[in-house]
């Protein structure tokens, strides 16, 4: 096991309700590092609530970040999230980044 299933193990211990809570408090720190591990861990925990911050999420900076609110997203996938996800893949940067999305709309 590495750190992040530790923290999965932690995290497992609390309500659903409590994590989204802290999960959409987490999405939109001002610090790039606590949005990228809220966003890992937001794929764990889909919620209908975790979409929007997760869709703002895809024009960050960081690569990390888009990654990982694309590997959230797939698990909130409805026609909002794919047409989100189609506009992203023509405007993003880097290729892992495009190649993950249209993984995520080949599905």
């Amino acid at each position: 096991h590495g750190i992040y299933q530790l923290v999965e193990d932690v995290i497992s211990r609390y309500s659903e309700a409590l994590i989204v809570k802290v999960l959409l408090f987490g999405l939109q720190s001002e610090r790039s590092a606590t949005r990228h591990w809220c966003a890992q861990i937001a794929a764990s925990h889909p919620d209908a609530s975790l979409r929007e911050p997760l869709l703002s999420m895809l024009s960050r900076d960081s690569v990390d970040e888009r990654v990982a609110a694309v590997t959230a997203l797939e698990q909130l996938i409805d026609a909002d999230v794919r047409a989100a996800l189609r506009r992203r893949l023509d405007l993003d940067p880097n290729s892992n980044v495009r190649k993950l999305i249209k993984d995520v709309l080949s599905d």
